[in-house]
């Protein structure tokens, strides 16, 4: 946790300085978005949904939020990344199944579905 912490700050800070904010002000800054992010108390979990509304009270102006309409394809395909992560770390892994067969993505719609080696469940 330290590591990522160190790098948003360093990243975060860096990307600041060169839009010609001063490195003190880029720093506190980058440290704000990290002590945000980094809240076990406020998001319980490392893959919590963070609302976009959440992150613009939190992390403007260090951070460049554009909250997307659900109808975007942009927002839709990270709908279906962050979907996918939720299925595959949170489903339990039958037994004597290995994790990766139990989602399997569709080529041709980009939708995916939940498999468990032909059985229904």
């Amino acid at each position: 946790m330290e590591f990522a912490k160190r790098v948003g700050r360093k990243w975060i800070t860096g990307r600041l300085v060169s839009q010609s904010i001063p490195q003190i002000e880029a720093e506190k800054q980058a440290d704000a978005v990290i002590a945000f992010l980094s809240n076990v108390e406020e998001h319980i979990s490392h893959g919590r949904l963070i609302l976009a509304g959440e992150l613009k009270k939190n992390c403007e102006p260090a951070l460049q939020i554009e909250e997307l309409e659900e109808t975007n394809p942009l927002w839709q395909k990270l709908w279906h990344l962050y979907v996918r992560y939720e299925v595959f770390f949170i489903l339990p892994n039958p037994p004597g199944i290995p994790l990766k067969s139990v989602v399997r993505a569709c080529p041709q719609s980009g939708r995916f579905a939940i498999v468990f080696c032909g059985s229904e469940r």
